[in-house]
Protein backbone atom coordinates (compact mmCIF):
# COMPACT_ATOMS: atom_id res chain seq x y z
CA UNK A 1 0.00 0.00 0.00
CA UNK A 2 2.31 3.35 -1.23
CA UNK A 3 1.30 6.42 -3.04
CA UNK A 4 4.77 6.17 -4.47
CA UNK A 5 5.28 5.55 -8.39
CA UNK A 6 6.54 2.50 -9.38
CA UNK A 7 9.42 1.61 -10.23
CA UNK A 8 8.91 -1.48 -11.37
CA UNK A 9 5.27 -2.10 -13.24
CA UNK A 10 5.94 -5.76 -13.55
CA UNK A 11 6.95 -6.81 -10.17
CA UNK A 12 3.92 -4.60 -8.92
CA UNK A 13 1.49 -5.99 -11.23
CA UNK A 14 2.72 -9.42 -9.76
CA UNK A 15 2.41 -8.38 -6.65
CA UNK A 16 -1.22 -7.46 -7.10
CA UNK A 17 -1.92 -10.52 -8.62
CA UNK A 18 -0.26 -12.25 -6.00
CA UNK A 19 -2.48 -10.18 -3.21
CA UNK A 20 -5.47 -10.88 -4.84
CA UNK A 21 -5.09 -14.56 -4.95
CA UNK A 22 -4.38 -14.47 -0.90
CA UNK A 23 -7.34 -12.83 -0.77
CA UNK A 24 -9.51 -15.12 -2.73
CA UNK A 25 -8.23 -17.42 -0.19
CA UNK A 26 -8.57 -15.90 2.76
CA UNK A 27 -12.23 -15.03 1.95
CA UNK A 28 -13.20 -18.32 0.48
CA UNK A 29 -11.71 -19.97 3.90
CA UNK A 30 -13.82 -22.12 5.91
CA UNK A 31 -13.05 -20.52 8.90
CA UNK A 32 -13.29 -16.99 8.94
CA UNK A 33 -10.91 -14.96 11.64
CA UNK A 34 -11.60 -11.02 11.26
CA UNK A 35 -9.53 -8.45 12.92
CA UNK A 36 -9.70 -4.46 12.75
CA UNK A 37 -6.73 -2.04 12.53
CA UNK A 38 -7.94 1.19 13.45
CA UNK A 39 -5.86 4.17 12.89
CA UNK A 40 -6.21 7.56 13.58
CA UNK A 41 -4.01 10.55 12.99
CA UNK A 42 -3.68 13.74 11.93
CA UNK A 43 -4.71 13.14 8.32
CA UNK A 44 -7.68 11.27 9.45
CA UNK A 45 -9.27 7.75 10.38
CA UNK A 46 -8.20 4.81 8.80
CA UNK A 47 -9.73 0.66 9.60
CA UNK A 48 -8.26 -1.92 8.07
CA UNK A 49 -10.31 -5.52 7.87
CA UNK A 50 -7.81 -8.54 8.16
CA UNK A 51 -9.50 -11.78 7.20
CA UNK A 52 -7.35 -15.05 7.86
CA UNK A 53 -3.89 -12.84 7.99
CA UNK A 54 -4.63 -10.91 4.48
CA UNK A 55 -6.30 -7.24 4.40
CA UNK A 56 -9.71 -7.54 2.44
CA UNK A 57 -11.05 -3.61 3.08
CA UNK A 58 -9.60 -0.46 3.73
CA UNK A 59 -12.37 2.46 4.99
CA UNK A 60 -10.52 5.75 5.23
CA UNK A 61 -11.44 9.63 5.77
CA UNK A 62 -8.31 10.72 3.18
CA UNK A 63 -7.61 8.70 0.40
CA UNK A 64 -4.33 10.23 -0.35
CA UNK A 65 -2.80 8.94 2.49
CA UNK A 66 -2.51 6.02 4.06
CA UNK A 67 -0.21 5.14 7.48
CA UNK A 68 2.97 3.59 7.20
CA UNK A 69 1.34 0.80 10.03
CA UNK A 70 -0.92 -0.46 7.00
CA UNK A 71 0.20 -3.40 5.15
CA UNK A 72 -1.48 -5.76 2.76
CA UNK A 73 -1.04 -8.96 5.34
CA UNK A 74 -1.84 -8.95 9.17
CA UNK A 75 1.67 -10.39 10.14
CA UNK A 76 3.78 -7.32 9.22
CA UNK A 77 0.99 -4.64 10.33
CA UNK A 78 1.46 -6.29 13.87
CA UNK A 79 4.91 -6.01 13.64
CA UNK A 80 4.55 -2.42 13.20
CA UNK A 81 2.19 -2.26 16.38
CA UNK A 82 4.91 -4.09 18.10
CA UNK A 83 7.37 -1.62 17.75
CA UNK A 84 5.71 1.62 18.15
CA UNK A 85 7.18 3.50 20.99
CA UNK A 86 4.97 3.16 23.82
CA UNK A 87 6.29 5.97 25.85
CA UNK A 88 5.87 8.34 23.18
CA UNK A 89 2.95 10.68 24.70
CA UNK A 90 1.75 11.35 21.01
CA UNK A 91 0.60 7.63 20.26
CA UNK A 92 -1.82 6.16 22.20
CA UNK A 93 -2.30 2.37 21.75
CA UNK A 94 -5.25 -0.01 22.90
CA UNK A 95 -6.54 -4.16 22.04
CA UNK A 96 -10.07 -4.60 21.95
CA UNK A 97 -11.33 -8.57 22.49
CA UNK A 98 -14.36 -10.02 21.69
CA UNK A 99 -16.68 -10.72 24.93
CA UNK A 100 -13.71 -9.37 27.44
CA UNK A 101 -12.09 -12.97 26.24
CA UNK A 102 -7.90 -12.21 25.81
CA UNK A 103 -7.63 -15.56 23.37
CA UNK A 104 -10.34 -13.56 20.71
CA UNK A 105 -8.47 -10.15 19.36
CA UNK A 106 -11.15 -8.03 17.75
CA UNK A 107 -9.24 -4.26 17.07
CA UNK A 108 -5.98 -3.16 17.37
CA UNK A 109 -6.29 0.58 17.82
CA UNK A 110 -3.35 3.41 17.35
CA UNK A 111 -4.34 6.62 17.91
CA UNK A 112 -1.43 9.47 16.92
CA UNK A 113 -2.07 12.92 18.05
Amino acid sequence: MSQTPSQNIDKDIEALHNYTKYKDIAENSIEKIVIQFNIEDKYGKYRCYFMNGRAIEVLTTDIFHLPSELYDNFEDSIITFGNLDLKDPTIETSITFFNNDPKQVHSLNINKK
